[in-house]
């Protein structure tokens, strides 16, 4: 007897599951191999020689080979279109690229909606043209913008906007630090190698509106919408998260907040997604269900509801999330017309790949990819809970999906939250549930808001009832994020243990669907190998004895850690300064807690010698700020010191103390733009 499955799955009603696995096998392999094609002409010869022979398989396909051979051909063309996606923005591949000229002004559009900080303001711009002393060139490529913002001059830059600056453009950086952040890698992904940080005399607007209409209009749309909210909600933060949950306007959200929905699991909530155009699909579906009484009135309906929901998603930016929800729920609403039940795996794959078909590098944006696994889980992992426990009662039956959401979108992402963030939120069920009916109010008030911006007392009304929900319901979260152990911090896992994760939640979904005894034992093997790694990694941590000498620019940031005891040395005032959480907190955390962790100030103005206890077996001589007096007496001296010469010595100075270290035959390291420096007892041994 074969067990029946919970959840049926038949690739062959599935074909946009197979044509997203074959273009993403693409874009990946243009990702890591992109390097090797000295031109994208090749690409398009082998392109063209797939539609080629793609053509002949399908006039031959009455026999079995050549339908084979059409399939074959068919999938290849889409990896192949995957690795072009990839890689045709490559500055290595673009002979117009603004890099390739010595330009002294650019000019280009600014190409998304600038973010707003307390001392700068911050935009990619898509370049057009490198202008130099003889003349100007049409040139391609990204830079991102900071412009600092200066206290006569307020700054004025919207989306569209042309620009001509100085050309004080730069190569990003790589993450200098264990764990830090990599926004080189992060601008990558959206087809940008070089930034440019420009004052307010660097640069003039020559034009507006010269970005896309439809963009322009839909921030221009929001923009107004979130002047409203923040005319008739009274509270502060309030109007934050209200313009960040309704309209995904999150630049304005600070820390302290964005920290109480992370620690807690329900960060998803101030960015909108597919919860967010469900909660619309759902509200519409039941004001228009009256409709389907009358000739034609289940079309018209849909019609309805069509253009709605993509309203929404035009008045929230278009933000790629959205975008996915967008797109899925209209798979489901033509399913609907034609009275033809979709699959939720292809409408979610479909959406995936029209997606990458506009964007292909948008598959190594993180909320991209958390966005599809928690929908992916909920899809996988829901009908499954459902065998658990359903009662009868509507109530308890809402508490149990809720419940059941929160643990399958959690369960999907875990293996990708743990590699980028490195925390879970220990109480994400609790908080889930929680927010859930708030969460539902807030939504539907702001949109009521919204639309009766123009009636005033009505508009106050609403607003004030807003500003209550939402304090209450931010209170609750701060109270919830300030229980022991909210959120457990430092727990990174590297690729291949991302993979064996990966694969046992896998197995579990396939065991459980099937009854399969085997796919059990395979999800057990490969947790185990997950667990054996960890802890293996973890154990290493414990066993670590030495020093890191972090690389913070022109300050100071050294850590001694044993056997998970942290002392950091800082010129910062803080382990709360933000340098120090972006760029050495979360590899502490890997170590200690932060609460553990002992924090002695430094002065910033001297060289520091560091004699460390004796268990360390060496000492340090950090060189700082082109000190030139005593430099040979210092490296000459009885002690065999590790000589570090960090960022705030100029290159010059840096040359002229590595001629001299070269000569005398001395240890030393490069600490500017350079690696932080590991000193490690085990490996010295």
């Amino acid at each position: 007897m074969v067990n029946k499955p919970v959840i049926s799955i038949d690739i062959r009603k599935m074909p946009f599951v197979v044509v997203l696995f074959f273009y993403c096998l693409g874009i990946l392999a243009g990702r890591y191999f992109n390097l090797l094609i000295p031109s994208l002409l090749y690409v398009l010869i082998i392109i063209l020689l797939m539609a080629f022979l793609l053509l002949i398989s399908l006039c031959l396909s009455k026999h079995a080979v050549f339908k084979t051979i059409s399939f074959v051909v068919l999938y290849a063309s889409f990896s192949v279109f995957g690795f072009y996606g990839a890689i045709k923005k490559e500055p290595h591949l673009q002979k117009n690229y603004f890099s390739n000229y010595k330009a002294e002004q650019l000019i280009g559009i600014v190409s998304d909606e600038p973010v707003v900080k307390e001392k700068s303001i911050r935009f990619p711009m898509e370049l057009a043209i490198a202008i130099d002393s003889v003349a100007s060139k049409k040139v391609t490529g990204k830079v991102m913008v900071t412009v600092l913002k200066d206290s006569l001059q307020p700054i004025k830059i919207d989306y569209g906007d042309k620009l001509i600056f100085k050309n004080k453009v730069a190569e990003v950086k790589p993450a200098f630090n264990p764990i830090q952040f990599d926004y080189q890698n992060y601008l990558a992904n959206k087809n940008c190698w070089h930034q440019a940080l420009l004052t307010s005399k660097d640069y003039l607007i020559i034009s507006h509106k010269s970005g896309n209409p439809i963009i322009d209009f839909s921030l221009g749309l929001r923009k107004n919408l979130v002047d409203k909210f923040s005319e008739y909600i009274p509270n502060e933060r309030s109007f934050q998260i209200a313009s960040a949950l309704i309209f995904g306007f999150r630049s304005s959200v600070d820390q302290e907040t964005l920290a109480s929905f992370t620690n807690t699991g329900t960060i998803h909530i101030l960015s909108v997604s597919g919860f967010h155009v469900v909660l619309v699909f759902f509200i519409l579906t039941l004001l228009l269900k009256w409709m389907d009484q009358f000739k034609n009135g289940k079309a018209i309906r849909l019609c309805l509801v069509f253009i709605a929901i993509w309203s929404y998603v035009i008045l929230t930016g278009m933000a790629p999330s959205i975008l996915r929800s967008g797109i899925m729920i209209s798979f489901h609403l033509f399913g609907l017309w034609v009275n033809r039940k979709q699959s939720v795996f292809n409408s979610l794959a479909a959406s995936a790949f029209f997606l990458l078909l506009f964007d292909a590098k948008m598959l190594f944006d993180i909320g991209f990819q958390l966005s599809y696994l928690s929908i992916l889980g909920m899809s996988a992992f829901l009908p499954l809970f459902h065998l658990f426990y359903q009662s009868k009662n509507k109530l308890i039956n809402w508490i149990l999906d809720v419940i059941y959401v929160s643990i399958a979108a959690q369960l999907a992402t875990l293996p990708f939250v743990l590699y980028y963030f490195g925390q879970f939120p220990t109480y994400f069920l609790v908080a889930n549930l929680f927010i859930a009916i708030p969460a539902m109010l807030i939504m539907y008030i702001g949109i009521l808001l919204a639309g009766a911006s123009f009636i005033s007392y009505i508009s106050k009304f609403l607003g004030a009832v807003l500003s209550e929900v939402i304090d209450y319901t931010y209170r609750g979260l701060e109270q919830i994020a300030r229980l022991p152990k909210a959120s457990v911090a430092g727990f990174y896992i590297n690729e291949v243990q991302v993979l064996f994760l990966a694969l046992s939640l896998l197995f579990l979904f396939i065991a459980w669907n099937y009854r399969s005894k085997l796919m059990l034992k395979l999800c057990l093997f490969q947790f185990i190998f997950f667990l054996v790694a960890f802890q293996v990694q973890r154990f290493q941590q414990f066993k670590f004895n030495g020093v890191k000498f972090y690389n913070v620019n022109q300050h100071i940031a050294i850590a001694r850690i044993h056997q998970n005891k942290v002392i950091l040395l800082s010129s910062l005032d803080s382990l709360r300064h933000s340098t120090l959480q972006f760029a050495v907190l979360p590899d502490l955390l890997t170590y200690s807690d932060e609460e553990d962790i002992e924090f002695r100030q430094l002065s910033s103005n001297s060289t520091f010698q560091l004699d460390f206890d004796s268990t360390l077996n060496s000492n340090f001589l950090l060189w700082r700020k082109n000190k030139p007096e005593d430099f040979l007496e210092a490296i000459n001296s009885d002690k065999n010191y590790m000589i570090l010469l960090d960022g705030s010595n100029s290159d010059r100075s840096i040359a002229k103390h590595t001629k001299i270290l070269n000569e005398n035959q001395l240890p030393f390291y490069i600490l500017k733009n350079n690696y932080a420096y590991v000193y490690n007892t085990a490996n010295k041994e």
